[in-house]
C-alpha cells in the first residue's frame, strides 16, 4: 500500500512538471476531414476533466473579444435546438463517458457534423467505425491532468473548421515556453496548508469562474476533499451570510486578477476583511500575468500543486477516484 502510494504520488507529481509538454506535442490532425458547409456555432459535449478545455476556451475568448456562438454541454441529451449548421465536438478523454456517448450517438442519428477528442474507448471505436473527424490524445493519464492536450485538440478543431484564428493556434501551441509549473511549486504547496482539515472556499470574479471550479475539481479528486465555488458580486448578494458567526471548518482562497474591475477588487477586499472578523482564514491567489492564456494556466498549475501537497499531508493517492468509478459501475450495471 505505502509502494502504491508513493507511485501514485511520483507519478502525478511528474505529470505536473511535464504539463506544458502536452501543448506542443501528442495530438495529430491527420484525422480531421473537411465538411461541405461552414458552421453558425459549435457544442462542446462533455463532462468533468473533459469539459475543462470548453471551459477555458469560452474563458479566453471573452476575455479577447473573439467569442462566437458556442453552447458546453455537459449532460446525456443534446439541445432541442440543434440543427445541421453547428458543429458537434465531443470530448471524452476516456472514451467511454457515458454522457458524451449518449450525445454522440444522437448526433449520428440526426446526420450532424462532427469531430472528436479521445484517447480511446468506445467513442474512439465509434470514430474508427463511422470514419468520423476526431484528434487522439495520448492515453495513460486521468482527464483533469490531460487538460492541455485537450485544450490543443479543441483549438486544432476550432481552428479547421474556421471558428478561431492561425494566431490563437499559434499562441496555444507557444505555451509549452510560456508555463513554468516548477516555479509555482512553493506557492501551492503553501496554500495546501492553509486547507489541511478545513473545507475549501474558491472564489473569483464571474470572468475567472472557471479558473475557481478547476481550483474546486482539483482539490475534490486529486485531495478528495469536499469543496466549492462562488464568484463575486453574487456571492456577497447571499452566500456571505451563511458566514454571519464564526465558524472553524472553512478556509476561502479568492482568485485577485490585475484585470478584475475595481469594484470587483474592493468586494473582495471588504469580504476577506468580514470573513476574518469571524475567524475564517482567508488567501489569496494573485493572478499578475499580462498574458491571458499564461494566467489562466499559470492558476491551474497552482491548483494542481495546492492539491497534490494537501493529498500527501493526507497520505491519500491523488490519482484514482473510487467512488466516482462505484457510480460507473452502477449505471452499468442497472
Amino acid at each position: 500500500m505505502e509502494v502504491d502510494l508513493l507511485s501514485q504520488q511520483k507519478k502525478v507529481r511528474q505529470a505536473i512538471l511535464n504539463f506544458p509538454e502536452q501543448f506542443s506535442s501528442g495530438t495529430d490532425e491527420g484525422n480531421l476531414k473537411k465538411f461541405p458547409d461552414s458552421f453558425d456555432g459549435a457544442i462542446i459535449c462533455g463532462v468533468g476533466g473533459s469539459a475543462l478545455p470548453g471551459e477555458i476556451l469560452r474563458m479566453w475568448l471573452k476575455k479577447t473579444g473573439n467569442e462566437f456562438p458556442m453552447e458546453l454541454h455537459r449532460n446525456f441529451y443534446l439541445p432541442k435546438t440543434v440543427n445541421e449548421k453547428i458543429l458537434i465536438v465531443c470530448v471524452s478523454y476516456s472514451g467511454n463517458t457515458e454522457e458524451t456517448i449518449s450525445s454522440l450517438e444522437q448526433a449520428l442519428e440526426k446526420s450532424l457534423s462532427i469531430a472528436c477528442i479521445t484517447s480511446g474507448g468506445k467513442i474512439g471505436e465509434i470514430c474508427q467505425k463511422k470514419q468520423l473527424s476526431f484528434i487522439k490524445v495520448p492515453s495513460g493519464m486521468m482527464p483533469r491532468q490531460a487538460l492541455g492536450y485537450q485544450f490543443t485538440a479543441l483549438i486544432k478543431i476550432l481552428n479547421y473548421y474556421g471558428f478561431v484564428s492561425e494566431n490563437f493556434k499559434s499562441e496555444v501551441l507557444s505555451l509549452n515556453k510560456k508555463i513554468r509549473p516548477a516555479d509555482l511549486e512553493d506557492q501551492g504547496k503553501k496554500i495546501s496548508r492553509k486547507l489541511v482539515k478545513k473545507i475549501p472556499l474558491i472564489y473569483s470574479s464571474r470572468e475567472n469562474m472557471a479558473l475557481a471550479r478547476i481550483f474546486k475539481i482539483n482539490l475534490n479528486e486529486n485531495s478528495k476533499t469536499p469543496a466549492f465555488f462562488n464568484y463575486f458580486p453574487e456571492l456577497d448578494h447571499n452566500e456571505l451570510a451563511g458566514f454571519s458567526f464564526p465558524q472553524k471548518n472553512f478556509q476561502v482562497v479568492i482568485l485577485r486578477d490585475r484585470d478584475d474591475f475595481p469594484k470587483i477588487k474592493k468586494q473582495m477586499e471588504i469580504t476577506a476583511q468580514l470573513l476574518k472578523k469571524r475567524k475564517i482564514g482567508v488567501e489569496f491567489i494573485e493572478m499578475n500575468e499580462e498574458d491571458v492564456l499564461s494566467k489562466i494556466f499559470s492558476n491551474v498549475m497552482i491548483s494542481s500543486w495546492a492539491s497534490y501537497y494537501l493529498a500527501k499531508a493526507k497520505k491519500i493517492g491523488p490519482w484514482s477516484i473510487k467512488i466516482v468509478d462505484e457510480l460507473k459501475k452502477g449505471l452499468t450495471e442497472n
